[in-house]
């Protein structure tokens, strides 16, 4: 518990640019996450579901950072 109480301090004094790098880096590493622990069991859902399973998050991650370039919210480095 000791992390996460001084992550949340961290959290607390950053300004709002840096939060939204923060909160897409989160939602990152849970796509990240969620595919190592399903990492085989797309095999068993034959093409189409690994089809939606490979690009849909990703897609979806990729229109919503396109959309938050568009607006100036994050900058190419």
């Amino acid at each position: 518990m000791l992390v996460k109480e001084h992550i949340i301090e961290k959290v607390h004094v950053l300004p709002d640019n840096i939060l939204r790098e923060v909160d897409d880096f989160i939602d990152f590493l849970e796509i990240k996450r969620k595919k190592e622990e399903n990492q085989w069991g797309w095999l068993s859902g034959g093409i189409d579901k690994i089809e939606e399973s490979d690009f849909k998050d990703y897609l979806d991650g990729l229109t919503s950072y396109e959309d938050m370039l568009a607006k100036g919210e994050v900058r190419w480095k």
